[in-house]
């Protein structure tokens, strides 16, 4: 049997197994080294509650370094306010009959918090378990006191595996995610260009449209992360939010174009514009998938030759499409479609150039 043959069977015997990647195995790998040393430090400093720590490893552990940060900070703070509150309301002078009045009060205090502010959002939490989690001969304060330690003890072991066993910074994820992107918008412009001539494949330009939005979502998460690694002086180098924010204009533009390319063109309008326009949308989609290479290999974008002079070509066969009166007996509604196009090009084009400028900036940051 063939090598090749032993890997097929394989593959079908465990699919599972062949959905496992490299950045999967590594935060495996992280998480369990995270919670087995918070596990063991709360056995060796006899924690009264010591899976607290354990639990805060595993939440803290993030995709990458500023993930891990953000998650650790937020567990932190939110554990902080929900057990200054839940020692503050064992203050009032009630007996055991009414504990639900101190647990409202508590619950209610945090949770208005919390709509304020998500970063607070295990306050309520950690002031239920306060109040209400017996702790033969420990004080209020005391058990406060603890499950700040043993959340705080998670959280630094949560970070210090993100930083020490095979860290992921968000940045390299971010230049990932974006580049993906890209290539997404190229496959979306070229069935976009198809659609001016014959009827498109819609279902695969929507698909392509759902998940360049769900990738640019993520991106603005590992925007923020990216934000919180450079604060930490962990990574340096440009704002990643002017990365995901020229982006996600590219892609509406592009949406733009979508909706101006629903219908084929009747004859006479595809035989003034369609083959400009095709050879237009080729060029600004090898463009599109050059960026998505530089800023993969961390290099500058290289302008494909005859950039502008397409352009140019553009704009002299939408003059003449303007001077041409017999084009005034086409439909409104198909006017209206020729000419948002030509808006949504020069906006495209515009973004396009914003963002050759911030994936310059990007040149060889991710490497860091």
């Amino acid at each position: 049997m063939t090598l090749k043959a032993i890997r097929a069977r394989l593959r079908n015997a465990l699919p599972l197994l062949y959905r496992f990647n490299p950045t999967g195995l590594r935060f495996a790998l992280r998480v369990v080294i995270a919670a087995l040393a918070a596990y063991g430090l709360a056995r060796v400093l006899n924690l009264p509650f010591g899976y607290w720590a354990v639990i805060t490893a595993v939440i803290v552990m993030q995709g990458n370094i500023g993930g891990s940060l953000k998650a650790a900070r937020e567990r932190f703070i939110g554990t902080a306010l929900g057990a200054v509150l839940g020692f503050l309301v064992t203050l009032i002078p009630l007996g055991p009959d009414y504990q639900w009045v101190k647990l409202a009060l508590a619950l209610g205090a945090s949770a208005y918090v919390v709509s304020l502010d998500a970063r607070f959002r295990v306050a309520p939490i950690t002031a239920i378990i306060t109040l209400i989690v017996p702790q033969t001969g420990v004080s209020a304060l005391a058990a406060a006191i603890d499950r700040v330690i043993e959340i705080l003890l998670g959280g630094a072991i949560g970070v210090i595996v993100a930083l020490t066993v095979l860290p992921e910074r968000a940045n390299r994820t971010l230049v990932k995610r974006i580049a993906t992107v890209l290539r997404q918008l190229s496959q979306m412009l070229a069935i976009d260009m198809k659609g001016l001539h014959e009827p498109r494949d819609d279902a695969a330009l929507s698909d392509l449209i759902e998940t360049s939005r769900d990738q640019i979502k993520a991106s603005a998460t590992l925007a923020e992360e990216s934000s919180g690694e450079q604060a930490a002086r962990l990574t340096r180098g440009p704002s990643a939010d002017a990365l995901v924010r020229t982006t996600r204009r590219v892609r509406v533009n592009l949406i733009m174009i979508a909706r101006a390319t629903r219908e084929p063109w009747p004859p006479e309008a595809d035989a003034q514009l369609g083959k400009m326009f095709d050879s237009l949308g080729q060029t600004i989609a090898g463009h599109l998938s050059a960026q998505a290479d530089a800023l993969e290999a961390g290099r500058r974008v290289e302008r494909e030759d005859g950039w502008e002079a397409a352009f140019e070509t553009f704009e002299d066969h939408m003059a003449a499409f303007r001077a041409n009166k017999a084009n005034d007996a086409l439909p409104t509604e198909l006017m209206s479609r020729i000419f948002s196009l030509a808006f949504a090009v020069r906006q495209v084009k515009a973004d396009l150039a914003d963002l050759d400028d911030r994936i310059d900036e990007f040149g060889g940051t991710q490497r860091g």
